[in-house]
Parts: C-alpha cells; sequence; structure tokens
C-alpha cells in the first residue's frame, strides 16, 4: 500500500479557517460595539485607548478596546496567510491572489478604523467599514475553500469544463445578498429602524414611506424578501435536474435559503420587539451567515461541472 503524498495545503487550509472564524467573529463583535454604543470607548485616540496602552477598563472601554484587540489578532492571522501563500503557493495564483487580496482588503480595513474613530463614528464610513468587513470575510472564506478544494475548475483531457449552467443567477444572488446588507447597515446606523414599524408592513401600509429616512427600512425589508424570493426560484430550478454535478450547489441553495429564512423572522421580531439590542446582534450575526454561505454557493456554482451528457459533447466536439 502507498503512503499517501504529504498534504501541501495543511497549513494554509487551517491558517484560512481560523481567518474565517476570527474575521466572522470580528464582525458579530463590531455589531456588538455599535449595538451597546460603545464605539467612543476609547475616546478618539488610535491605535491607543483613552491615551493608553492599557487604558482602566469600563464596559464600554472593555468591549471597545476588545474590539481592537481582536481585530489585531485576525491582521495577525491574515497576514500569515499571506506569508504561507507566498513562501509555500507562490506559483499558484488561485491560492497566492485571494490571500494577497485579503492583506490588501485588510489594510484597508484598519484604515478604515482609524478613521472612524478620529472622525467620531460618521455613519458612512461605518457602513463602508462594515462592507470592507463582508468582503475581508468573504476573500479569506475563498483562500480557505481553495486550499480545501484545490482540483481547481473541472477539466477532461485538455477541454476546460464550464462553471455550472446557473452561476449568472447565483452571481446575481449573491451581489442582491450583498446590497441587501448594505441597506441594513444604513438602517442601523442612521437609526432609522423605528420608522417603519410593524411587519412585514410599515407604518400599516405596503406603499414606502414619504419621507427618506423612513424609506431605508422599507428598501431593506424589499431587497430582503427579492433576495428569498431569487434564493426560491434557484432552488425549484436546481430541484427540476438530476444531474450530480449540481449537488452542491443544491445543498448550499437550501443551507442559504433556510438561513435566509431564519433571518427574515429573526428580523420581524426584532422590529414587533421594538429593536432589543439581543436580536439586533442575532439578526447581525445570521446576516453574516448568510452572507458567507452565499459565498460558498459561489464558490461551488463556479467550480461545478455541467451534467455528464454535457461534458461529453464538449469532449467529442
Amino acid at each position: 500500500m502507498k503512503t499517501p503524498p504529504p498534504d501541501q495545503f495543511r497549513l494554509l487550509r487551517r491558517l484560512a479557517w481560523l481567518g474565517v472564524a476570527l474575521a466572522f467573529g470580528l464582525i458579530v463583535l463590531g455589531g456588538v460595539v455599535r449595538i451597546t454604543g460603545s464605539g467612543m470607548g476609547c475616546g478618539d485616540h488610535w491605535p491607543r485607548c483613552n491615551g493608553e496602552w492599557f487604558p482602566p477598563l469600563d464596559l464600554p472601554t472593555m468591549i471597545e478596546i476588545g474590539h481592537r484587540w481582536a481585530a489585531a489578532l485576525v491582521s495577525v492571522v491574515v497576514a500569515a496567510i499571506a506569508a504561507v501563500a507566498w513562501l509555500k503557493h507562490r506559483h499558484d495564483p488561485a491560492l497566492r491572489n485571494p490571500a494577497t487580496l485579503a492583506l490588501v482588503v485588510l489594510i484597508v480595513q484598519v484604515l478604515l478604523g482609524a478613521v472612524t474613530v478620529k472622525l467620531e463614528l460618521p455613519p458612512a464610513v461605518v457602513i463602508v467599514h462594515l462592507a470592507n468587513a463582508m468582503v475581508l470575510l468573504a476573500v479569506i472564506l475563498v483562500t480557505a475553500l481553495r486550499a480545501s478544494v484545490p482540483a481547481g475548475e473541472a477539466s477532461i483531457g485538455t477541454v476546460r469544463i464550464p462553471a455550472h449552467r446557473d452561476h449568472p443567477l447565483v452571481l446575481a444572488t449573491a451581489a442582491l445578498g450583498f446590497v441587501v446588507i448594505l441597506f441594513g447597515a444604513q438602517v442601523a446606523n442612521f437609526h432609522a429602524g423605528l420608522l417603519c414599524l410593524g411587519f412585514p408592513l410599515c407604518n400599516g401600509s405596503a406603499l414606502p414611506p414619504g419621507n427618506a429616512l423612513a424609506a431605508l427600512p422599507w428598501v431593506h425589508r424589499a431587497l430582503a424578501f427579492a433576495l428569498l424570493a431569487a434564493l426560491i426560484a434557484l432552488a425549484l430550478r436546481l430541484n427540476r435536474r438530476s444531474d450530480r454535478s449540481g449537488q452542491p450547489v443544491r445543498r448550499w441553495v437550501a443551507i442559504v435559503l433556510g438561513t435566509t429564512v431564519v433571518q427574515i423572522g429573526v428580523a420581524a421580531a426584532m422590529v414587533l420587539e421594538l429593536l432589543p439590542p439581543s436580536l439586533r446582534a442575532a439578526h447581525l450575526l445570521i446576516g453574516t451567515m448568510v452572507w458567507a454561505g452565499l459565498v460558498v454557493l459561489l464558490f461551488y456554482s463556479r467550480r461545478t461541472a455541467r451534467p455528464e451528457p454535457e461534458l461529453q459533447s464538449l469532449v467529442d466536439n
């Protein structure tokens, strides 16, 4: 019996999955900072906290400095991912490129964090900060997935197999999911959540409010329902086919669809209960799960070959 070859991707894979977990936790912790009003817990000082590296800790300061130390840990791990990718996989762009991009996005994130504190939490910068954090999570997740499934796109001989036939729809759905997150961030940071009471109707009406700020949560809800509809349509479309090649895509569509249903349920409870902090934190947590699921779904739809008869026709031609 032959000894299996050494797993050359093990170190990068472990670092990348650790980075995914830490980046996910950092996003949720950042939401806790906002929900508890601890964003200025260290004053307008950065990187020090209230002018000190180890200041006396009241609750807001503890939450804010905890977020900063968590960000520092993420920075170390992402830098290690990039270093390993360049030292051990520099000739593999599928691994080197996302690892390098993760480091670039991280640097932007750190700078945005400093600007956010120095400018005393302007909503626009906070929203961009969250959006960039979601991009960072996605890039690290892609690195981890590629290190876990390193074979690249499927091929038969010299024929490169196209992505799954529904990949464009998956891509559009993921883009819609990102837009939903952006509008959710606007609702939270402009404190517009209580301007659209009731669920699913907004202040008893299906029409958007006349006030621009009150219209933000209405648009966020409309986009969330559009995302739900897109996922249902994608699931029905995939389930009409029996090709084995689409199984990972079908599985992840089901996972993301289920998570989205839970997210909408949490959103309804959050609005009806007038935005309690626990449900606001849960809403961010599950929303981040939806985004991560969309990234995984997009990854598999890009790597899933077409049904076997179509593959054979590609080879024959």
